[in-house]
């Protein structure tokens, strides 16, 4: 089972009701329901991608035994205390207040006693940023460094909507000022910006945003700038580079 993309086959083209359905109405792919399903139950694991395709492989075939067999060891308690330490590592800025707080189902008051705690033992330390209205806090570990290092970024970079540093939009708020949202599952006609847009970073700090379209038979980059920001020489020369590393021959800008 190397690569379980072969297997669709075995399914049939039917609509049934998954994680993310009305109970009452059924969209969701049975290939793509029953490999959730194997998924989530630990069975199968992504072996890699072909475009937007993912493949599948057994879990016992790509997980290094070692590691399964530690898994195996460490109690239930052990393997929420891991997660939300890797939880901590990933987001490195910490809300108490995240809904998502460890990845895990905490309640509001639990998410602000582990915190505390963690505070309290010297494994947290709090962040004040001016304007903000939450606190933050990060590893005991980051904040030397978060302390000497001038934060630079040095270069323009077009964030997808699912790019770690958007992941709290309350967090982008506080940071860069930026009101950010991912359009995809907003009605067209509600729509402000579009389904797809991405945030400018250029250095440090957030300066706008654009909603690229690629038009692959015609070879052409569409892009929709706001905020004049497709306009600055920087930006332009990423667009440049953006649609060479897609196959683009041209672009076409257009500003909101």
């Amino acid at each position: 089972m190397k690569d379980q993309s072969h297997r669709k086959r075995f399914f049939s083209d039917r609509k049934v009701v998954g994680g993310w359905d009305h109970p009452t109405k059924a969209t969701t792919k049975e290939t793509t329901h029953a490999l959730r399903i194997l998924f989530e139950c630990g069975e199968i694991q992504v072996s890699g991608r072909t475009g937007s395709t993912r493949h599948f492989a057994l879990t016992e075939e790509q997980i290094p035994a070692a590691v399964q067999e530690e898994a195996k060891r460490i109690s239930s308690n052990e393997a929420d205390r891991l997660l939300l330490e890797k939880y901590m590592r990933a987001y490195r800025l910490i809300d108490p207040r995240d809904a998502r707080f460890g990845w895990q189902k905490f309640s509001a008051a639990k998410r602000k006693q582990i915190v505390h705690d963690k505070w309290k033992n010297h494994e947290l330390v709090k962040v004040v940023i001016e304007g903000a209205s939450r606190d933050y806090y990060v590893l005991e570990e980051d904040a030397e460094e978060l302390a000497h290092t001038k934060l630079t970024n040095e270069r323009v970079m077009f964030l997808p909507p699912l790019d770690p540093l958007l992941w709290s939009r309350s967090r982008v708020e506080d940071l860069f000022g930026m009101t950010y949202r991912w359009e995809i599952y907003v009605p067209k006609a509600k729509r402000r910006y579009g389904p797809y847009t991405m945030p400018v970073l250029v250095d440090d700090q957030l300066i706008g945003r654009i909603d690229p379209w690629l038009d692959r038979e015609k070879q052409v980059l569409h892009v929709q700038s706001f905020e004049g920001v497709a306009q600055q020489p920087r930006v332009a020369m990423a667009l440049r580079a953006f649609a060479e590393r897609l196959g683009a021959q041209d672009i076409h800008v257009r500003e909101s």
